[in-house]
């Protein structure tokens, strides 16, 4: 009961930016959650090729959820909290978080591409030292970027948030 009561102070001492925050930082790692574990075991099998079956589905579902979460995250917060019209301080720390999560991004996708052309220079080899040259993980790798930069992002604007200025 302490924790519920603790937990709906903190709540209530938020604005609705930093409450949509939190609702982004959670859908990003329940979809991660969800997707990624499913998605290695399906690209561990053999046969991976007929897997893209199940590889649909699962990007189907994981977008259905997505949405289903995000909606119902979504609108309790838009009712408890009305929205209040962005300063310049909010356009601060979203541009930091911006920033941060753009640097992010481009180091792992770079270090994906990187490995992905040392096999075309060095044929062979890549797979000798453990590279990954499937070009169905690299997606996967690509997209986990994506989701990691984005959880960076919201990770950063919550601190400034949370920080004060």
């Amino acid at each position: 009961m302490k924790v519920l009561s603790a937990l709906m102070k903190a709540l209530s001492n938020m604005s609705a930016r930093e409450l949509n925050l939190w609702a982004e930082l959670l859908i990003n790692i329940l979809v991660a959650l969800y997707y990624f574990p499913i998605a290695f075991r399906l690209m561990q099998k053999d046969e991976w090729i007929l897997a893209t079956g199940a590889m649909i589905g699962l990007a189907i579902s994981t977008i259905i959820l997505a949405i289903v979460v995000g909606i119902a995250i979504s609108i309790p917060i838009c009712i408890w909290k009305k929205p209040v019209k962005k300063d310049e301080r909010d356009y601060q720390f979203s541009a930091r978080g911006s920033m941060i999560a753009y640097a992010a991004l481009f180091f792992f996708v770079m270090l994906i591409i990187g490995q992905a052309m040392f096999e075309g220079l060095c044929p062979g080899i890549a797979s000798k030292l453990g590279l990954i040259t499937n070009p169905l993980i690299i997606a996967h790798l690509l997209l986990l970027s994506l989701m990691f930069s984005s959880t960076i992002k919201s990770v950063v604007q919550l601190f400034f948030y949370r920080r004060g200025y």
